[in-house]
């Protein structure tokens, strides 16, 4: 659709990702709720005259990283609270309450397409959150696109995630940015490539949990 391409579009999602990309779990969610509930002014096909903004999570709720989808569970829930208690969220100036649907993608690529095609069709929510891991996101992300339903990945880094999609977002920096970023900071603080070695295994352990997500 043309509008997706609109420069104004572009720079209210823009203003929301600079405001989140610093911030850690529950911010990074927040953001990711508030770009979804921006594209409800432009489409046409989801302006359904409703008092709740219906959301999809396409989150690991088991498998390698399931503490990450719990994680993320646990801060959408008590940002849920906060929104709808103060009313709801605001959206062109009316306020809607957010209703939150999870689905497990087990840590799994294939886990992640299922899920997606789930909360687009039986589930109809406007918009899904999620996956957070690029394995999940980038074929997630594909059925997302397929059936124009916006996606926001909270970390997901790899550029094939939201590349020629223009239904797809992410908060996060991408892999060729933050990798020779990350390279120059071990090299010029810690002074040797051993050092980015040791770094490496150090972080390993930290894939499996909820830390991750502080990327």
């Amino acid at each position: 659709m043309v509008f997706l391409r609109n420069f104004n579009y572009q720079v209210i999602l823009m203003q929301y990702i600079v405001k989140g990309v610093y911030i850690k779990n529950r911010k990074l969610l927040v953001v990711a709720v508030a770009l979804l509930a921006v594209t409800m002014l432009f489409f046409a096909g989801c302006a359904k005259k409703e008092e709740v903004i219906k959301i999809g999570f396409n989150i690991p709720m088991t498998g390698d990283i399931q503490k990450v989808g719990e994680a993320s569970k646990f801060a959408a829930e008590m940002m849920k609270e906060d929104i709808n208690s103060a009313g709801g969220l605001e959206v062109g100036g009316k306020k809607y309450k957010v209703e939150f649907v999870y689905e497990d993608n087990e840590s799994k690529a294939e886990s992640a397409v299922a899920v997606a095609l789930k909360l687009i069709e039986q589930d109809k929510v406007i918009g899904i959150i999620g996956p957070n891991s690029s394995k999940q996101a980038i074929p997630g992300g594909e059925v997302a696109n397929d059936n124009r339903t916006p996606m926001v990945s909270p970390w997901s880094t790899n550029p094939a995630t939201t590349l020629n999609r223009p239904y797809v977002f992410r908060v996060a920096f991408l892999d060729p940015f933050q990798g020779p970023v990350a390279a120059k900071f071990g090299t010029e603080q810690f002074g040797a490539k051993a050092l980015l070695y040791r770094m490496k295994v150090l972080l390993r352990p930290c894939f499996r949990l909820p830390c991750f997500l502080s990327y």
